[in-house]
């Protein structure tokens, strides 16, 4: 989506495929409803940062969701709260785990492409500036929500999901402190408990 842009900042709305954009950061349910979006950071800006800037991340970090966690591609860190796939599986259980991981992560990309469908507006370019770009994206993730609740119709047929090759690419995340290593060691910890007892089984046939 393109906006009229501050010329100081518009360098930081140009994203790695090279157009302006906003980085929208969504997580859902499973029934496509948004929980939590974030639609005002540049399209530059990098997945993780965003992440560890938000109230979510926060409330991970004190203890407010317990045990719960969410799924994320490689293009975040892996922690005790945020699952991402192995960069390299080596072991079938660990082949199978990414092999779920990424069909039930899909939910989010099918989420987006409901939310497209529903509001034409987001397919194209919204010709405002990025804080209105903002305020309608996120209206119209609030109506979204509206809709399913009251069982709106929809055609799917045409839905296309947007998933990109992220989960081939291992993020490379520098300057880290010690917190973030923690984390980090903590979610290597779960994701391998996690595969060795869902997903190791042996195959029949």
């Amino acid at each position: 989506m393109s906006q009229k842009l501050n010329k100081n900042h518009e360098k930081a709305y140009v994203n790695r495929k090279n157009y302006h954009s906003l980085n929208v950061q969504a997580i859902c349910d499973a029934n496509h409803r948004f929980l939590s979006v974030c639609a005002n950071k540049p399209g530059s800006c990098h997945d993780s940062s965003i992440f560890k800037g938000s109230l979510v991340y926060k409330c991970f970090i004190n203890g407010e969701f317990k045990e719960g966690f969410l799924l994320g591609d490689s293009g975040y860190a892996n922690t005790n709260f945020l699952i991402t796939p192995y960069a390299e599986p080596v072991t079938q259980p660990e082949i199978r785990f990414n092999n779920s991981h990424k069909s039930t992560r899909c939910t989010i990309e099918r989420s987006f492409g409901l939310l497209k469908k529903r509001f034409y507006v987001l397919h194209s370019e919204i010709r405002m500036s990025p804080t209105k770009a903002s305020w309608i994206t996120v209206a119209c993730c609030l109506l979204h929500n509206i809709a399913i609740d009251r069982k709106m119709p929809l055609d799917e047929d045409s839905i296309e999901l947007d998933i990109d090759n992220v989960d081939n690419t291992v993020s490379n995340h520098k300057n880290q402190n010690k917190s973030d290593n923690d984390l980090r060691q903590l979610g290597a910890a779960k994701r391998r408990r996690i595969t060795e007892n869902v997903f190791l089984y042996k195959g029949v046939g």
